[in-house]
């Protein structure tokens, strides 16, 4: 070599085109990656949970929609419930409807052998024929019907004459029947005729 000539400088160093293809390949790889996780991890999150009307309806034990099986009360631990008995009527008029010709309790009444008066003391006309007729089908055969006019009474009342026992045991019968008080005669019905006297006002129009 000539004293003359300089060196050469040395060449830089280069990047082989092949690794940078490597590395960008890997990152790709990485990202291609992450994205998958991302989406998997995503779609866990989300929890189907039961409608609450269909919980509702199961541990109530009715019926559940038609894609569902039935649910028996008895696997929920419910007991069934049971309707409470109808509680019978006990007035005097529900009893009399029951069996109109039943007298008050503990009287031995003979319906045939005492006259009554059925007197209207109301402004219903006819009001007296109907309580008469039925009194007819109780059993009471011996009933007249008329008028009241001598004064107006709050309510209607059996008179029967004091100390007459056939009487007395008819009057109550009556009044049980009709829901209605028995006492004995007084002035009002003094000029009645004998025999138990029934003065009917407005509250016997039923």
């Amino acid at each position: 070599m000539s004293m003359n000539e300089s060196p050469q400088a040395p060449e830089p160093s280069r990047i082989p085109i092949r690794g940078i293809a490597m590395i960008l390949l890997a990152v790709a790889v990485l990202l291609l990656a992450w994205g998958v996780y991302s989406m998997t991890n995503s779609s866990g999150d989300n929890v189907v949970t039961k409608p609450k009307s269909v919980q509702t309806q199961q541990a109530t034990g009715t019926p559940a929609p038609a894609n569902q099986a039935p649910v028996n009360p008895a696997q929920t631990g419910q007991a069934p419930v049971t309707p409470a008995p109808a509680t019978p009527a006990t007035s005097n008029q529900a009893q009399a409807s029951a069996n109109p010709a039943v007298p008050a309790a503990g009287n031995d009444v003979d319906p045939t052998a005492v006259k009554i008066h059925a007197l209207n003391n109301s402004t219903v006309q006819g009001l007296a024929n109907r309580v008469a007729d039925t009194l007819k089908k109780q059993g009471f055969s011996q009933v007249e019907s008329g008028n009241f006019p001598n004064e107006v009474l709050p309510n209607s009342v059996v008179f029967y004459t004091p100390g007459n026992a056939a009487e007395q045991k008819a009057a109550e019968a009556i009044a049980y029947n009709l829901g209605i008080k028995a006492q004995p005669r007084n002035d009002s019905v003094k000029d009645t005729p004998a025999g138990v006297v029934l003065v009917i006002t407005e509250e016997l129009n039923r």
